[in-house]
C-alpha cells in the first residue's frame, strides 16, 4: 500500500507557492470576479487541465482520478450557483480560480503555464482577506510538501487526516488554520486589508452598507453632474431599492476604483454609470466591469443592450466601439417626471 499526499486546497498551488516565495514578480493587473453560471466551462477547464497536466507527475492514475472526482463538474456548478467561486483574469485571460466555503479556502488552481509568476500568491492573499471579512480564522487542507510554506504564511496545523482511494491508495493531509491579525469588519466601514495594488482587482456586487460613500466620491470625481436628479446619492439609493442585483463595483484592495450599473425591463438591457478612478484607467478595469454587466444581462436572457453617451465624450465612444457597440441612427429623448 503506497502513501501519497492529498492536497485539499490544490497540490499544484502548494508547489506553485513554494516557487513563488522566490519570485514575487507578478506586477500585471489581476482581476478577480465572482463566477457566474456562464463561467462554468472556464472553471472546469482550469481545474481539469491543471489536474491532468500536473498531478500525473506526482501521483499514480488512481489518485489523479480521485482528484478529478473530488472536483466533479456537478460540485463546481453547485458552488458557482451558491456564489462562492471566483475566477482571476490576467490580460483578458482567465488563469486561475478559487472557492470559499464559509471560512475554508478550497479548489484553488492556477493554469500550469502561469505558475511561477506570483499569481498564486496574489490569489491566496485575496481569498484569505475575503474570508477575514466575516471570520476570525481561515481554514484549508495542506499536503505534506506544502506544509512548511503554509507555516510561513501564518497557518498552524490543527489535525491530521487520511483518505483511502477506491484503488487502495492512502492520501494524507493536514487541516490548517490561520488567525486574522486584524479586527473583524463591521457593517459601517469597509474591511482593512493589506495593500493589493498592482495585484488583484475584484469585481463584486455593490454593498450598500460599505460602498455607498466611496461610490459617491468616485462618481463626483468622474462625472460632471449638472442636474439635481443625477445626484449620486439619489441614484444609488433608487438603484438599491430596485434590488435587481445589477450594480457592481471594482475593488483594488479595500479601495473602490470602478462601478457599473445595468438594468433590464424584459425588452432591452441598459448600461449606466460606468466609472473608473482616473489614476487607474486604461488598465482593463472598465472592460471587465462591462463584461460582468453583460454576463448578468445575458443570464436574464437579454438579447440587446443600449447605452447613452454625451456627444462630446468622444473617448468613451471609442471605448465602447472596441467592445462591439455601434452608434445607431436614433434620437435620444427624455422627460423628467416631477413629483406631484
Amino acid at each position: 500500500m503506497k502513501v501519497h499526499v492529498y492536497a485539499g486546497a490544490s497540490e499544484f498551488l502548494a508547489r506553485t507557492h513554494i516557487e513563488l516565495e522566490k519570485n514575487e514578480a507578478a506586477n500585471n493587473l489581476l482581476l478577480g470576479l465572482v463566477a457566474q453560471p456562464s463561467d462554468f466551462n472556464t472553471v472546469r477547464r482550469i481545474v481539469e487541465t491543471t489536474i491532468n497536466r500536473i498531478y500525473p507527475l506526482y501521483y499514480p492514475n488512481d489518485v489523479v482520478r480521485f482528484f478529478l472526482d473530488h472536483h466533479a463538474p456537478e460540485s463546481i456548478l453547485a458552488d458557482i450557483n451558491a456564489g462562492c467561486v471566483y475566477i482571476f483574469d490576467a490580460d483578458s485571460v482567465v488563469i486561475g480560480t478559487g472557492t470559499i466555503h464559509g471560512r475554508e479556502i478550497a479548489r484553488v488552481f492556477v493554469l500550469p503555464e502561469y505558475q511561477g509568476r506570483g499569481y498564486g500568491s496574489a490569489i491566496m492573499k485575496t481569498l484569505e482577506e475575503m474570508v477575514f471579512r466575516t471570520h476570525q480564522i481561515v481554514r484549508l487542507d495542506s499536503s505534506l510538501p506544502a506544509f512548511d510554506m503554509y507555516l510561513k504564511r501564518g497557518y498552524k496545523a490543527r489535525s491530521w487526516h487520511t483518505i483511502v482511494t477506491p484503488g487502495g491508495q492512502v492520501l494524507c493531509y493536514h487541516q490548517m488554520e490561520k488567525e486574522n491579525s486584524q479586527e473583524l469588519c463591521d457593517s459601517s466601514s469597509p474591511c482593512k486589508e493589506p495593500d493589493l495594488k498592482n495585484e488583484i482587482i475584484l469585481v463584486r456586487p455593490f454593498n450598500p452598507q460599505t460602498d455607498r460613500i466611496a461610490t459617491i466620491e468616485l462618481w463626483n470625481s468622474v462625472f460632471a453632474y449638472d442636474a439635481p436628479h443625477n445626484e449620486p446619492g439619489i441614484s444609488i439609493d433608487n438603484k438599491v431599492a430596485v434590488s435587481d442585483g445589477l450594480f457592481y463595483v471594482a475593488c483594488n484592495g479595500n479601495e473602490i476604483v470602478g462601478t457599473v450599473m445595468a438594468g433590464y425591463d424584459g425588452h432591452r438591457g441598459w448600461i449606466y454609470s460606468l466609472a473608473v478612478k482616473p489614476d487607474q484607467q486604461k488598465q482593463g478595469i472598465g472592460k471587465k466591469l462591462m463584461a460582468r454587466a453583460e454576463a448578468a444581462l445575458r443570464e436574464l436572457k437579454c438579447i440587446k443592450i443600449n447605452l447613452q453617451v454625451l456627444d462630446t465624450n468622444t473617448g468613451i465612444v471609442e471605448f465602447y466601439k472596441k467592445l462591439g457597440y455601434v452608434v445607431e441612427p436614433r434620437v435620444s429623448m427624455g422627460k423628467l417626471l416631477k413629483s406631484k
